[in-house]
């Protein structure tokens, strides 16, 4: 009876150690929905607000950034086609805006030349001229 307790109390630990190993934290997942913005935000942040997807100066679809050779300074809209979030975020780090999945949103951003990429998905990259 002893050594049968024990061999379930293995097989419980076991699977236990096999779920969180397998439950880690992969950047490039594209299902996973947190913002990493929400625990990093800092007061230099734009604060993003709801827009109307037609009106999108920066496209976001198929993980690509589509950016046009120039935006006007102030309120810049993003459109966010995919169905998982990304984050528009200045390689400087002036600002890192979050856009969820299939939403849209605007920031003000400064004039200037920015080099972004989004944090989620390391391989979407771009330059963005504010002017």
């Amino acid at each position: 009876m002893t050594s049968r307790r024990l061999r379930l109390a293995a097989l419980v630990a076991t699977t236990c150690l096999t779920v969180v190993a397998c439950g880690g934290d992969d950047s490039d997942d594209t299902t996973n929905p947190t913002n990493p913005t929400s625990a990093d935000s800092d007061a230099n942040d734009p604060a993003p607000t709801n827009t109307d997807p037609d009106d999108a100066a920066i496209t976001i679809e198929d993980f690509e950034f589509a950016i046009p050779a120039s935006v006007p300074a102030g309120s810049v809209a993003i459109q966010n086609n995919d169905a998982a979030p990304h984050t528009l975020t200045d390689d400087a780090g002036s600002f890192d805006i979050a856009v969820d999945a299939n939403a849209s949103t605007t920031a003000e951003i400064p004039a200037g030349t920015y080099e972004v990429h989004c944090e989620i998905h390391s391989t979407m990259t771009g330059s963005l001229t504010v002017a």
